[in-house]
């Protein structure tokens, strides 16, 4: 059969499936079919005027497409007449017939039918006169062509599980279960999964798609540059992910770039952790567009433990001094020196935005201290900082103590491990307490040990305005206690005593328990470490006696105790007891010659 046939007689048997369909359309069901929206207008079934049947097929498509384009519902003949025989058009008047005509076709429908016979069966010539029964067109008339047509863009699989498990198999990676359980979670956590590159390309596959995830936690899976410009290609357009922790991952600068495009199409994401990713100087004109284009959503920026120094810190300052938006950032162990140093300072006096700011471990030295305290003195929007390992010296403490004087702002101050001594700890605390508007809650100086005389400026604060002061203990008072005691007593009293009884007690050696605070297995206890361990093991240490436990296995001060100052504590602490155990048999002696001297006499 010729094609340009085929195609004209599907066309006709379509046109004529809806008609008569509509046309068998009861008053009720229209009338629902109105109440859902799906008729544009409500009319009883009328029926249309008899056209000319020796209208062209053109003619008569037009007009079906002209009422149907109404919303109103046309009654159509069920057969098709002698011209629409010879031709695809459609009579599209109903037009009555006599009994012995209706009951012919009838016969005839039933005869083929009886024969066996389907559409198929007929020729080209019987095909147009082949009568045409309502089991011919039993077809959902709502049917998609769209979706009919693109059926892989209509997929089942609404959970993206089968796509991801596609996409391992492509890749040649084993799926991982915690996802496919949290597919449908808020915060989908993998941290140190080992995923790498390949397994990220996976994993990202069904995130383009993906409404439930809002908190995606990626830290320590080295996905590298690869699988970093993977994720952040399906996340563009996603607006569901508000938060992303690619932490230690190795993306370099290439995906730090790749995060950078990300973060300037995606304006939903406002929480960002790019800590420890040998990111550098090379990637800072795309922080400084991130950070600076009108509005940046960005709220939570980590670029802590990364390369960044001073040849990238004018850019920092600029971004500072525009962004409005920014409440966190964290430049901690980074490179910057003085001079950099400065700069970020100088930033941040002029910041009028940033909330939390950790610029520890970079060297801050006299210059940066001194901008550091000029900065305090004039912003008045942050709440938090942490200026801990910065190298500040002494001189810098009065820059510092006027800054304090000034702001009202500032709630939590850490300044620990830094160059100072007891009188310079109290010139900040002075500066502090002159300022009756301070809302400063936490003031942290690490192992700096204090005089009784800060102790006394410390403990009226904390009574007046619940100030918190975390230092390295009170020199004075801490020797005073150990001279008038004998030293037996003063041993007894000894932190690192009590804690070797706890031990004895509970049958552990001190390499032991030691072992148990150390989870990173590094070989070394930060601070943090040894106080969550102490108070997770309810040794019976008051603050002041755990603080004077730090300080004496800290030898060097750096904020961790490492095992060969655990050893050297604990062979000083023998020592001291043999001292005390020959201090106590001499004393017994000489109370012995005491009471035989004495006998005699009485006698």
């Amino acid at each position: 059969m010729d094609g340009n046939r085929r195609v004209h007689i599907a066309e006709t048997k379509k046109i004529k499936r809806k008609t008569k369909e509509k046309s068998n359309l009861s008053t009720a069901y229209i009338e629902k079919k109105e109440h859902t929206g799906i008729l544009k207008k409500k009319e009883s079934l009328q029926e249309i005027p008899q056209s000319n049947t020796d209208s062209s097929p053109h003619e008569e498509n037009r007009v079906l497409d002209s009422v149907a384009g109404s919303g109103e519902v046309i009654q159509a003949s069920h057969t098709f007449s002698d011209e629409a025989q010879s031709g695809p058009g459609l009579d599209l008047v109903s037009q009555p017939e006599d009994g012995e005509g209706r009951q012919e076709k009838l016969n005839s429908s039933k005869t083929w039918e009886s024969e066996g016979r389907s559409e198929s069966d007929f020729s080209e010539d019987e095909l147009p006169g082949r009568q045409v029964v309502d089991s011919d067109y039993d077809t959902d008339l709502e049917m998609n062509d769209h979706k009919w047509l693109h059926p892989e863009k209509y997929e089942n699989d609404t959970t993206g599980r089968a796509k991801y498990i596609k996409a391992c198999q492509d890749e040649g990676v084993q799926p991982v279960r915690t996802f496919l359980h949290n597919m449908l979670e808020e915060h989908l956590v993998l941290k140190h999964h080992g995923l790498g590159p390949k397994a990220m390309k996976a994993l990202a596959a069904p995130l383009e798609n993906n409404t439930s995830i809002e908190t995606i936690d990626l830290e320590g899976n080295w996905i590298m540059a690869e699988g970093t410009a993977c994720l952040c290609r399906v996340l563009r357009e996603n607006v569901y992910v508000t938060r992303l922790n690619l932490s230690e991952n190795k993306i370099g600068n290439e995906g730090a770039v790749s995060v950078c495009n990300l973060l300037t199409s995606n304006r939903h994401i406002d929480h960002i952790n790019l800590a420890g990713n040998d990111i550098g100087n090379q990637t800072m004109e795309d922080f400084y567009n991130v950070l600076t284009q009108t509005g940046s959503a960005l709220k939570h920026l980590n670029l802590r433990h990364n390369n960044f120094d001073d040849a990238s810190a004018q850019r920092f300052k600029d971004a500072l001094v525009e962004n409005e938006s920014l409440e966190f950032l964290d430049l901690s162990w980074n490179n910057f020196q003085s001079k950099g140093c400065v700069l970020l300072a100088e930033g941040l006096k002029e910041n009028v935005g940033l909330k939390e700011l950790a610029v520890s471990m970079n060297g801050f030295g006299l210059d940066g201290g001194k901008a550091l305290g000029k900065a305090l003195q004039s912003n008045r929007t942050l709440y938090k900082l942490d200026a801990s390992y910065c190298r500040l010296p002494i001189e810098c403490t009065g820059e510092i103590a006027i800054g304090l004087m000034n702001n009202d702002k500032l709630g939590v101050l850490d300044l620990s491990y830094n160059c100072m001594d007891a009188p310079s700890a109290l010139v900040i605390l002075t500066g502090l307490q002159k300022n009756d508007s301070s809302e400063l809650h936490f003031f942290e100086l690490g192992n700096t040990r204090v005089d009784l005389k800060f102790k006394e400026v410390a403990d009226k604060l904390s009574e007046e305005r619940g100030l918190v002061i975390q230092h390295g203990g009170v020199s004075e008072d801490y020797k005073s206690q150990i001279t008038e005691l004998d030293p037996m007593e003063a041993f007894r009293r000894d932190p690192m005593t009590k804690l070797k009884e706890w031990l004895s007690n509970a049958g552990y050696r001190l390499i032991d328990l030691m072992r148990t605070f150390d989870k990173d297995q590094s070989m070394t206890i930060s601070i943090r470490e040894f106080r969550e361990g102490i108070a997770s093991t309810k040794i019976p240490l008051s603050e002041e006696q755990l603080q004077i436990l730090i300080n004496k296995l800290d030898k060097d001060g750096d904020g961790e105790i490492d095992f060969s100052e655990l050893v050297e504590g604990d062979k000083t602490h023998r020592k001291n007891k043999r001292e005390v155990d020959k201090f106590v048999k001499e004393q017994n002696e000489k109370e012995k010659q005491e009471k035989l001297t004495m006998e005699p006499s009485k006698k």
